[in-house]
């Protein structure tokens, strides 16, 4: 039982490898950033250290990323590094 157990884990942690990086962005929790949202990071970032290090100025550079979603994001990413 533990064997299999272990072997589900091992699978589980594989498979997280290979998920997008907008559902990285979207299991954050960032307010304000839903899946879409999320999408749209990630397409434009590419990179979850860059969006981490991307000042206010670009995140509100991006289209359909407003003030208040550039901010929430500069504020949770910094937070959590």
């Amino acid at each position: 039982m533990a064997r299999k157990s272990a072997s589900n884990l091992l699978a589980q942690i594989e498979a997280s490898k290979k998920r997008d990086l907008s559902n990285l962005i979207y299991a954050l929790g960032i307010r304000h950033v839903g899946e879409r949202t999320a999408g749209i990071l990630a397409h434009y970032f590419r990179c979850l250290d860059r969006l981490a290090q991307a000042p206010l100025e670009e995140l509100d550079d991006i289209p359909e990323i407003g003030l208040t979603v550039a901010q929430v994001c500069a504020i949770g990413l910094t937070m959590r590094e």
